[in-house]
């Protein structure tokens, strides 16, 4: 529970821009800035990130949605094929007892 609140809180913040980077990203995007040798490049290199992450994320919330539909779909298939079974036992059951009528 305290895992999905941490996970919507986190798409919560990069959807609205606000905390663009982890302190690791802010660092990373500082030492680009630096190596660079230019002041802006660390703003420049903070929006590549935070950009870099929102696909990420989106990817990965992408992958899940099609687990879980893909689960989903398995799901609705073996339930299909269990109702095909049963309706052709009652067909077999129906069969069988007019065979024994007869």
């Amino acid at each position: 529970e305290a895992y999905a609140a941490a996970r919507t809180r986190r798409l919560q913040l990069l959807r609205s821009g606000v905390g663009m980077l982890t302190a690791r990203g802010q660092a990373q995007a500082l030492r680009q800035g630096q190596m660079r040798g230019d002041g802006e490049g660390s703003r420049s290199d903070g929006n590549d990130l935070m950009a870099r992450a929102l696909r990420h994320m989106q990817h990965h919330e992408l992958a899940r949605g099609l687990q879980a539909w893909s689960a989903f779909v398995e799901a609705a298939e073996a339930l299909e094929m269990r109702r095909a079974a049963r309706a052709l036992r009652h067909k077999h059951y129906r069969d069988l007892a007019r065979g024994l009528q007869a």
